[in-house]
């Protein structure tokens, strides 16, 4: 058997088949088709990469130059309904309402004051004398919004503070 020459499966020459030189090419054909796969696989990252960082910008930018500006206007309409001091309307109170649920559709939830203190989405308004512990939210003043993790404004609360005539504790004698 010389080289390039192909055997059956009997191990006896085969004169039909690819010889030793065809395959070692194809196999260098294949090489290379796959080492250009995997480049256009690499740029095709490369590609989805800054795709994504794109659409982050761009959704950073959505949020702050469009989705922001126009919550804050419609937060201040729920602020002037909340606040207002005259004989409840059940008309403005429907809009107020409307106006949240809208907020809410678009990803733009209340903050929560029910489950205690965060600075980061909480801004103290004032503190009153109270039996709950110090820090505690015990009232909300105004409305605190956000959109995902970004804070449009934060929530305006009462905490509590020492009650009156209470003796605050030191550290030390």
């Amino acid at each position: 058997m010389t080289e390039g020459e192909q055997v059956n499966s009997g191990g006896q020459p085969d004169p039909d088949g690819p010889s030793m030189a065809e395959i070692a090419q194809r196999i260098g054909e294949l090489t290379e088709l796959f080492r250009r796969r995997l480049l256009n696989d690499a740029r095709g990252n490369e590609v989805v990469a800054e795709l994504r960082n794109r659409s982050a910008l761009d959704e950073t930018l959505l949020v702050g130059r469009v989705l922001r500006p126009i919550a804050m206007r419609l937060v201040s309409v729920v602020d002037r309904v909340d606040n207002w001091d005259g004989d409840p309307d059940p008309l403005a109170a429907s809009a107020r309402d409307e106006i949240l649920q809208i907020l809410e559709d678009f990803g733009i939830d209340e903050v929560d004051t029910d489950q205690g203190f965060d600075p980061r989405i909480h801004r103290v308004q004032a503190k009153v004398p109270s039996p709950e512990p110090p820090g505690t939210i015990v009232g909300c003043h105004t409305r605190g919004f956000q959109l995902d993790d970004r804070v449009l404004r934060p929530a305006g609360v009462v905490v509590a503070d020492v009650p009156e005539g209470v003796p605050v504790p030191t550290d030390g004698p």
